[in-house]
């Protein structure tokens, strides 16, 4: 009978561990489940990482050679600004030197027929300049830049106001 007792106790023993460890058991399992599935969660976010990570390099690569272009760009800017300014000096300059020799009178009146480089001729006379029609490279009127200043000077067909002449050869009494 000792025997039997033995395996009753055992089998008792048995099934008794079987109540105890049959929740837990349960429950790691749950616990399993539920730890495979965090372990897939962080996978992906691990991988969404990676992909955000190679994104942010791109983008940290892209923006460095934006910045060098921008910079590029901006100093090609202030360099094309400077040669502008330099050009439009340039031209101010030729245009001044152009004009040197240049005279605009104004407040003469148009005449029919007129010969503007006998009224040259005759303006030199009155101021005290010898000038001869040979001296005179080029005159002529200049055109009025708007209608209404020739209707202010009273001058309808044509509003002759300026007159620009071209001389070589007269030498200026102005310095």
């Amino acid at each position: 009978m000792s025997q039997n007792k033995n395996q009753i106790s055992l089998s008792a023993i048995e099934e008794v561990f079987d109540r105890k460890l049959l929740p837990i058991a349960m429950k790691l399992d749950q616990c399993v489940t539920t730890v495979e599935g965090l372990v897939q969660s962080v996978s992906v976010i691990s991988d969404k990482f990676d992909e955000i990570s190679t994104k942010v390099e791109d983008l940290e690569g892209k923006y460095m050679k934006v910045n060098q272009e921008n910079k590029f760009l901006k100093d090609e800017v202030f360099r094309l600004s400077n040669s502008l300014n330099s050009v439009k000096e340039d031209i101010d300059n030729f245009e001044q030197y152009s004009r040197r020799v240049c005279i605009e009178v104004s407040g003469v009146p148009v005449t029919t027929d007129e010969d503007t480089s006998d009224l040259v001729v005759e303006l030199g006379s009155i101021i005290g300049l010898n000038i001869k029609r040979e001296d005179i490279s080029v005159s002529h009127r200049l055109p009025v830049k708007m209608y209404s200043q020739a209707i202010q000077n009273k001058d309808t067909l044509n509003p002759g106001r300026i007159w620009k002449i071209y001389d070589h050869n007269v030498v200026s009494t102005a310095r």
